[in-house]
């Protein structure tokens, strides 16, 4: 972490209202019913995002990419071409848990 201040609220007031914006993305939605390769591409962008936001101490739009995250890991696990891209959700497992701890960090923080 750098040394810089935590950024102040701006998205939202609690936790339950960052939950909402993290569920109601219109990529989420796309995601679902997406093949693998569209759904890691997602992944892949939201990941980039919540490490920039970590990295200038941004915790509300962290929280809520990787929330984001693990929503689209789930949708990679449903995908309707699972089957022949078992190696992703193999790669992206490790990541879930990584985005789980960080966004339990993150929230925690939030709530202080």
């Amino acid at each position: 972490m750098t040394t810089t201040n935590k950024i102040d609220l701006y998205l939202a007031n609690n936790l339950e209202e960052l939950n909402k914006r993290a569920d109601d993305n219109p990529s989420i939605q796309k995601a679902k019913s997406s093949s693998c390769a569209q759904i890691t591409h997602v992944i892949e962008t939201a990941w980039a995002e919540a490490k920039k936001a970590e990295l200038i101490n941004d915790e509300e739009r962290a929280y809520v990419l990787y929330m984001r995250l693990f929503a689209c890991f789930t949708a990679l696990k449903q995908a309707k071409d699972i089957a022949h891209n078992q190696s992703s959700v193999q790669y992206y497992q490790k990541g879930a848990f990584l985005w789980w701890e960080k966004a339990d960090q993150l929230s925690a923080s939030l709530k202080a």
